[in-house]
């Protein structure tokens, strides 16, 4: 998704200022010039270029990608009314573990389940094969979502979208009722920033 491609640029370009900041420090503390902390040295580049360099160019990061992704159990939600939502952020990590880091996007993440919609009728759910063994004998299955499991993927849609939800049938009963019950709108404002922390501060 674009905001994960804009993440990781931006991850990568605060690394590379630490990375500067750091050594002017050396420099400046190594010869005793205190002009060294004073350079002003900035970090440009074509986004686009670095996002695929960083991604889909690098053929090292797409074995490790394809390596996680081959380790889960994919399950194939189906529903008959055409009844699943998608949004400008489709894409969620469900955490079932707590206080476990997230780690490629998910794919290798124990306890995560990673969620997509595909069509109105089909969403995709991707488990981390150690933590969810019962669901071993539903891998590669297409399994008919009851209306617990329809309302839980449309709710992962509806919370982490940040501006538009879209339904196929113009329905959105589950948006209106949790709105109701809690007066507001439950966004959860997907944050991926690393923080990156060097002993000369925050980046």
């Amino acid at each position: 998704m674009p905001q994960i491609g804009d993440v990781m640029v931006d991850d990568y370009i605060r690394m590379e200022r630490a990375e500067i900041d750091m050594i002017k420090e050396i420099m400046a503390v190594q010869t005793g010039n205190e002009d060294f902390r004073k350079l002003e040295i900035g970090v440009k580049c074509e986004k686009p270029a670095l996002h695929a360099n960083l991604s889909y160019l690098n053929n090292e990061t797409l074995m490790i990608y394809a390596n996680a992704i081959a380790n889960n159990i994919f399950v194939f939600w189906t529903s008959k009314g055409s009844d699943f939502y998608t949004s400008d952020f489709p894409i969620v990590v469900s955490p079932h573990v707590e206080n476990v880091r997230p780690k490629f996007m998910g794919l290798a993440q124990y306890g995560g389940e990673l969620t997509m919609p595909l069509s109105p009728s089909l969403t995709l759910s991707i488990y981390d094969r150690a933590y969810f063994k019962e669901k071993e004998d539903w891998d590669g299955c297409f399994v008919e979502a009851n209306e617990k499991e329809i309302r839980r993927q449309n709710l992962l849609r509806y919370m982490y979208g940040t501006q538009h939800v879209f339904s196929y049938k113009n329905n959105f009963s589950l948006i209106d009722s949790v709105y109701n019950l809690e007066g507001k709108h439950l966004f959860l404002e997907p944050n991926h920033k690393t923080e990156i922390v060097s002993g000369l501060g925050k980046y």
